[in-house]
């Protein structure tokens, strides 16, 4: 039969889409949907958005929100798939407090306009894009918009600002430890967040130091990831590029943070001073820039090395334990200290402030304060510090020419921080990071220590200098109430009621029995606002040379004065025979010969 066959052709198996793509369409999908649903919410006014906004005119609502709605119904940090891509975190954030509806549009615009013009001059870690907008931050820079709202709302908004920086804090540690994603992006937020953190209730729950760690160990893991855009070496020099400038703003602005902090608190730099810190600094001081905010880093950049090559170079740095008494040492401090100096006479006028000026001072009471340890613990000028408030008279060392020189050196340092930081304005103040607070407590610190509690040997000129001292200290404490409003803004806040309790310590100097109490001072330890009835976190009681009586004894055989603090056994001075205080407890001496031997010459006078 002439039957025609026909084959049908055989069936193409269709591939099927992978589930990640179906979920990123979808998510893309409902991106549009959300997007064109806020379009037409701003169209009939539901939400309002004024990116001209003054931020001098135009008044702040602090009750917008309350601290729960920050934390409330949050459920992670979920991003676009593309977040990760590029030296920025990419892609669109939906549950920033902007976009959940906690900080509105023009707040957030406001504030984003208040940190790039009037806080970040004072420390100029990052140059943000124009125009200055949320919006222009919100796609490509997530971190650092949370990082920037939440800076910027300890002025503009006081009563926002523990909230959304604990936000900020959750967002960043979410990303950078826990799905271990690293980007420029994060490493600048970190550094904000570290600069103008928020101070706790005590000193060993500070986090400046982990969030500072963190970005210097991203910035580690980005240049041993072999990605050439973080790559800078001295061929970017000729040809910088918007991308190397970025890196290498970064990458100095983690330096200088970190090795600032690890100076601060006498420890080992987590990111010391190299060669490509070096090619950084070639790259950011190239004709490519011309802004004042990367010319002052420059020039952060270059003090700090000074002082930590010197600081190395004499065997007192985090890494190492030398004596900082021996004439090579001293021999090398001085010489840091003519660099430093030098330092300052090339830096033009534009480029020296008054926070740059503050960390000069610091740089030179660091070089200086290695004099004094001959007469001074080393460890009391580390944080919380600590001050003797019955220094014990060394006159062979206070008579010594490095001795006297030092104390000079710091006193004068320390007196000029004071003028510097009184000569500020209370707004000024308040825009300041944290780290300029801690170093004008550590010159306060010097003053109480060097003028306050000890001094030189006439009692007219000794006098003359504590008055002085004092009354400029008093004027400083006054600028912190101003700048602090109460307790509305909370960094002036603390560090007045910080001051506040050190002096108050300082005018009973004269009128407190040397009993033991109150011997060592350390002002940092409580950073309360409110002073605790005994404030016995901030102060210790040295037992030399009083004894303590056991609590035991009879109520008739002590009795404790009104005017003294209760305690479990009663403080008396030693009395001049100090074997009389064996006798009423010992009947007879030891019959084995041995012992006796012992017992007697444990108890001649030379023991004691």
């Amino acid at each position: 039969m002439d039957l025609e066959c026909i084959y049908n052709p055989p069936a193409v198996k269709r591939k099927r889409k992978r589930n990640e793509t179906r979920i990123r369409e979808l998510e893309q999908k409902l991106e549009e949907v959300q997007q064109s649903i806020s379009k037409e919410q701003g169209a009939n006014g539901w939400t309002a958005r004024a990116s001209g906004v003054s931020p001098m005119t135009e008044p702040i609502n602090g009750s917008l929100l309350t601290p729960s709605q920050i934390t409330d119904g949050h459920s992670g940090y979920e991003s676009s798939p593309g977040m990760a891509e590029g030296p920025f975190a990419k892609g669109y954030v939906k549950d920033d407090p902007i976009s959940r509806g906690i900080v509105e549009e023009s707040l957030a615009d406001k504030l984003c306009i208040v940190f790039c013009t009037e806080m970040l001059p004072h420390y100029p870690l990052i140059l943000p894009p124009a125009p200055i907008s949320y919006q222009t931050l919100r796609d490509d820079r997530p971190a650092i918009l949370r990082a920037i709202i939440a800076t910027a709302s300890s002025i503009c908004a006081p009563d926002l600002w523990k909230s959304l920086f604990q936000d900020a804090e959750r967002y960043i540690m979410e990303q950078a430890l826990m799905r271990g994603r690293k980007s420029l992006d994060l490493i600048q937020a970190a550094l904000l967040l570290a600069t103008w953190s928020h101070p706790p209730k005590k000193f060993e729950d500070l986090n400046f130091g982990q969030f500072v760690n963190i970005a210097a160990t991203m910035i580690l893991d980005l240049r041993s990831s072999n990605d050439p855009q973080y790559l800078i070496s001295s061929d970017f020099v000729a040809a910088s590029t918007e991308g190397s400038l970025e890196v290498a703003r970064t990458f100095l602005a983690c330096y200088l943070l970190s090795s600032s902090v690890a100076m601060s608190l006498r420890r080992s730099n987590t990111m010391p001073y190299n060669s490509w810190i070096r090619d950084c600094l070639a790259v950011l001081n190239s004709t490519a820039t011309t802004h004042i905010g990367d010319r002052r880093l420059v020039a952060w950049v270059h003090l700090q090395k000074l002082a930590e090559e010197t600081l190395a170079i004499a065997g007192i740095d985090g890494n190492s334990s030398g004596r900082s008494t021996d004439s090579r040492t001293l021999l090398i401090l001085k010489s840091g200290l003519e660099r430093v100096k030098a330092w300052r006479q090339t830096v033009p006028d534009d480029i020296m402030h008054d926070t740059l000026d503050i960390h000069y001072h610091v740089i030179l009471l660091n070089l200086s304060e290695p004099g004094l340890h001959g007469k001074h613990n080393a460890n009391d000028f580390r944080p919380p510090y600590a001050i003797n408030t019955r220094p014990t008279a060394y006159p062979l060392i206070q008579n010594q020419p490095q001795f006297i020189d030092a104390r000079m050196e710091c006193l004068e340092v320390g007196r000029k921080m004071m003028q510097i930081f009184k000569h500020m304005s209370a707004e000024t103040v308040r825009q300041k990071p944290v780290i300029t607070f801690t170093r004008i407590m550590y010159a306060a610190v010097i003053i109480v220590k060097l003028a306050v509690f000890e001094g030189p040997d006439s009692k007219e000129s000794h006098s003359s200098e504590v008055d002085s001292d004092m009354e400029v200290l008093r004027q400083v404490l006054d600028k912190l109430v101003s700048a602090a409003e109460g307790s509305r803004y909370l960094v002036p806040a603390t560090f007045c009621a910080v001051l506040r309790r050190l002096l108050t310590r300082c005018a009973q100097r004269d009128s407190q029995p040397t009993n033991g109490h109150d011997a060592l001072i350390e002002p940092l330890t409580n950073l309360e606002l409110e002073d605790s009835p005994a404030e016995h976190s901030s102060t210790h009681s040295l037992v030399d040379p009083v004894i303590r009586i056991p609590p035991y004894l009879p109520e008739e055989e002590h009795q404790v004065s009104d005017s003294e603090p209760p305690s479990l056994g009663m403080e008396i001075p030693a009395p001049s025979n100090p074997f009389t205080l064996f006798d009423a407890y010992v009947e007879s001496p030891p019959d084995d010969v041995a012992a006796a031997m012992f017992w007697n010459n444990f108890l001649n006078e030379a023991s004691f």
